[in-house]
């Protein structure tokens, strides 16, 4: 499981004492709209600034160090982003997700939420064969993502998958990227995945309807 293999690379941090006595922070200009002052925000905006600069685990090393200054992670931008946001590595965002304290549903001003903006990374990068952001998806869907929000344009995750598979479908053969046929593919792999979070969600929210 992706989950396991990051939550190991967690574990080799607290081993080297990375993350040490871990203090929240106390909620300050946060998803509750109290304000947060000024050394809180101040700390959130470094880290942000470090996860938008950060490669592979210096992310993960960053958020360590913050958490151990006992940053307020529910902080949003004034977009409405949260930091996972800004995150671009799986382990750092499942170390967000696991001690953060997130809105995983957090939508920013075109009311996409993280999981919308890791889906978007996923489709972008399948024609180069990269693959960035299926391990980030899965994070978001194991810690409990919503994928049936809706953003700014009025589709879940899995309706942009399905017409980003649409439109690739549609091209003509001599007009396709050569990998075009392995992106479809794997677009079509993570619909099924989508899908079965959407039936998954809906079960265990049933009596919330």
């Amino acid at each position: 499981m992706v989950i396991n293999k990051y939550k190991m690379v967690g574990s080799a941090f607290l081993a080297f004492g990375l993350l040490g006595n871990v203090a929240y922070g106390s909620g300050n200009e946060n998803s509750d709209g109290v304000h947060a002052d000024s050394s809180q925000r101040s700390l959130w905006e470094d880290l942000r600034s470090a996860l938008e600069l950060a490669e592979d685990l210096d992310g993960y090393i960053e958020v360590a160090r913050c958490m151990r200054k006992g940053i307020d992670f529910t902080l949003r931008s004034r977009n409405g982003e949260t930091l996972l946001f800004f995150s671009s590595c799986p382990a750092t965002v499942l170390m967000l997700v696991s001690h953060g304290e997130l809105d995983l549903d957090a939508q920013d001003e075109e009311e996409n939420t993280a999981l919308h903006l890791f889906v978007r990374v996923f489709l972008e990068c399948l024609l180069d064969t990269l693959g960035a952001g299926r391990e980030e998806i899965e994070v978001l869907l194991g810690a409990g993502a919503n994928p049936l929000v809706r953003n700014g344009d009025d589709e879940t995750v899995l309706q942009i998958v399905r017409r980003w598979i649409d439109e690739e479908e549609a091209l003509p053969m001599e007009a396709r990227n050569s990998n075009s046929k392995a992106a479809i593919r794997k677009a079509k792999a993570l619909a099924q995945r989508l899908e079965r979070a959407e039936g998954e969600w809906r079960k265990a929210h049933r009596d919330d309807a």
